[in-house]
Order: C-alpha cells, then structure tokens, then sequence
C-alpha cells in the first residue's frame, strides 16, 4: 500500500483510503498525528460504521490491526474494502497523518472488552465512584492503568473513563467496575453518556458538531439514555443549547473538579439551576465528576491541593456492584456526592430525616449540615442533623448541602419528593432556566 501523507486542514474534512490485505506486507496500519497546539476528534468508517476512532491534543499513534488484538483501543480489526476518514480539526500550527503499513506492538493481553457486564461485589452498599475521567485517550496524562491504580487510592469501587469525543473499545481487567462512557465534547455544551458504547458519531456528522442544532439534535436521539449535562455554567465550557426540553434532563453534574480555577462559581450556580428545576418539578438528579486530567501530584494554577481522580466521589447505593445494579440505582436517584466521606440524608418514617457527618472538618476547616427545604435553607447545623418535617398536600422536596466553613461546597445529597404531582412546571426550556439565573 502507498503510504499517506496529509498536511490536515483546519476545520472539517474527509480521506478516502482503499483497503486490499492482499497488497500489505505487514499486519497493520499506523496512524500518525504530529504537530502543535491542535485538537483534533477523527472518525474511520467502514460501510458507514466507525472502526476506528481518534481524539488527541498532541502527537499520537494509533494501529488497526488485522487481528483485533493487536489493533489500539478504539479500532476495530483490518478487513478488506472501502473506507472514509472523517475529522474535525483546530490548530496553530502544520498538523500531519501518517497512514502507513506497520507491524503492530499492541498486545492486548489483560484487557477486556469494556462492555463485558460482570458482577465486582454481591453486596448491597453504598459504592464509590466517578463519573467524569480522562486518559491519555484524549487530552488526560494517564493510561487507564494509571487511572485504576489512582482510583483504588482513592478508595473507588467503580469510575467511567468519559474522553472527549472517543469510545473506549477495552480497558486493563481489574476488580473495579468500569462503565463505559464518552463526553460529547461541543462548543454549545459538554455531555458524558454512560452505559453505551454505541458512538453518536455513526449517525451524526462530527461536522457538525460545533453548532446548537447538531447537540439538540444528538440529545433528542439519546432520549432514554443515561446522560449528564456537565459543569453547565463553567465559562467557556457552559451548556448553551436554549432549546432543550427540560423534560430530557435526568442528571446534571453538580461538582466538577472543585479544585479548578472557575470550578467554585460554577458549582453554585449550578446548586442555584438545580434547585429552581426540583421546585418546578423536574425529578433531576445531580452527580460529581472529577474531570481528572492531570497526573495525581499536579495542581491547576492557583490551586491549594491536586486534581485527584475521585474528587469529588459520586455513591450509589445499589443491590450489588454491577452495571445494571448501578444504573438502576441511578434512575432512583440513590446518589449523593462529597469530596471525600459519603453523605448519607436518612428518612425515618414519612417525613422525619437525620445526617451524620462521619468526618468534622475537611483540608482544615469544619463542616456544617445545610438542610435544603424546597430550594431554601430550613436548618443547619454542624456534625449532626435530626428533624422531623411537617408537610401539606402541595409538592416538597428534602435533600442536603454539606459546606466548609468559609462556604464552599463539600458536598450533597439528592432529593426525596412528596406529592410531585402537585407540582407545576413554570419553565420548559434551559433557556429559560438561564434566564432564571
């Protein structure tokens, strides 16, 4: 096969490559992407289905092999026929692929298939985890090896790796349970997927993918999917899509790593949004993420500690520690969110709820109870809560914030609703819940 040397234009292109085993002396073919300052999301497609896939912000290498096992992750096995390359493209500089005949280094032995549905515990618990994860699959520094081995530091039971615009097709074997995921990666929005590892870039053009019409469009085919609408107030990564029906939203995240420059005004306003759709009915259920990018010693500028995979822990408490159970215990919204400690809101009986905090202080700074009463602060208190409520026939919801002394947010829980169908829907659309704002 002739090799091929393109010099990538900015913006959206295609490639056109004509696969015959016959005419290759090795067993594989390199992609190779070289340059500076660029970021680039780039599609193979084979009849129309993607076989291999590629998000990078510096220089990669990539191999599709005729033995899948040796093909890199997000690529599918060699075969005989037509295929189109598809990618869109930012950068300063001279970006170059390479595709070229190599014998492929890959070997895949320890690694499963990262929609291989297993149960990792029989216990019905609480289990640890995060939402939000990068690897050097797309812009983050570690491997997946890395990622689990900072995940089981962190006391995690189950993490979805969720790189920008790519599809992990497997992933090291370990007791952990690995969810799969992606982040659709927008300039109207960013929104991870979970439990599926079908790519919304079979059915939609990556070209389009900077434009308001294209994401709405992608959000209405995920309607009964499981989604998260992420940091959707951080400045330059807000959600801006004005026409979403708030009746598709089941999961915001709430807390985005906390550590981050633009993290803490983000989180508030997003506390703030999340609080106006619980009083207008919406059953929305809200998630951290850590957004891990970094290697687990290094700090954002003007950060006091690390961005740590497993800062902030989403728990779910679930039947036992498996995809399904997981999932399930999602869509019943048994989540709650801290920085460390799981935050556990009891209800006793009807309306009566207790709180203890398992730990008094966090980095040095105590901890209070905030318990939030339809979008208000009803009570609060420091260590521990008990109160028993007295309720109407009109709609309530009840759930908590824990907050550092000087304010900032530890973490939360999620709501418990009485009477929803009294409740009434004022707004429709995110528009008009940024409006609210």
């Amino acid at each position: 096969m002739k090799n091929i040397i393109e010099n990538l234009k900015e913006g959206f292109s295609e490639i056109n490559l004509k696969i015959n085993l016959k005419d290759l002396r090795e067993d594989s073919l390199r992609f190779s992407i070289s340059g500076e300052s660029f970021f680039i999301s780039l599609f193979v497609y084979r009849e129309d289905k993607i076989v291999g896939s590629i998000t990078a912000n510096r220089d990669a290498e990539r191999f599709m092999a005729v033995d899948m096992e040796k093909s890199s992750n997000g690529f599918k096995n060699l075969e005989d026929g037509d295929y189109r390359i598809a990618y869109l493209l930012y950068k300063s500089g001279d970006v170059l692929l390479k595709i070229e005949e190599a014998k492929s280094p890959i070997d895949s032995k320890g690694e499963v298939d990262i929609e291989k549905n297993e149960v990792k515990c029989r216990k019905e618990s609480w289990y640890a985890g995060d939402f939000h994860t990068h690897t050097l699959y797309s812009d983050g520094k570690l491997s997946p090896e890395e990622n689990i081995e900072v995940a089981k530091k962190r006391g995690l039971d189950f993490f979805s790796p969720t790189d920008h615009n790519f599809n992990q097709t497997k992933f090291p074997d370990t007791d952990l349970l690995i969810i799969e995921g992606t982040e659709i990666t927008s300039k109207f929005g960013h929104v991870n997927v979970f439990f599926t590892n079908e790519s919304v870039f079979e059915k939609n053009s990556v070209k389009g993918l900077n434009t308001e019409d294209w994401l709405l469009e992608v959000l209405r085919e995920l309607r009964g999917e499981v989604y998260s609408i992420n940091h959707p107030f951080m400045e330059t990564y807000e959600f801006l899509v004005g026409d979403y029906d708030l009746e598709d939203l089941k999961f915001m995240e709430i807390i985005n790593d906390p550590t981050y420059m633009t993290s803490l005004d983000a989180m508030e306003k997003a506390l703030r949004a999340w609080d106006i759709l619980l009083q207008n009915g919406y059953v929305v259920y809200g998630l951290g993420g850590s957004d891990s990018h970094l290697y687990p010693y290094e700090k954002y500028e003007k950060a006091d500690y690390p961005s740590l995979l497993g800062d902030p822990k989403t728990f779910v408490f679930a039947k036992n520690l498996s995809k399904d159970e997981i999932k399930k215990a999602m869509l019943e919204g048994k989540i709650s969110v801290s920085r460390e400690n799981l935050l556990d809101l009891k209800k006793i009986g009807d309306s009566e709820f207790s709180m203890n905090l398992k730990e008094n202080t966090f980095h040095g700074k105590k901890l209070h109870i905030e318990l939030i009463v339809d979008g208000e602060v009803y009570k609060a208190c420091e260590n521990s809560l008990q109160v028993k409520l007295n309720f109407d026939e009109n709609y309530h919801y009840v759930r908590a914030n824990v907050r550092c002394e000087d304010g900032e947010l530890y973490g939360f829980t999620n709501p418990h609703f009485y009477n929803l169908d009294k409740s009434e829907k004022k707004i429709k659309t995110w528009k008009e819940l940024q409006d609210l704002l």
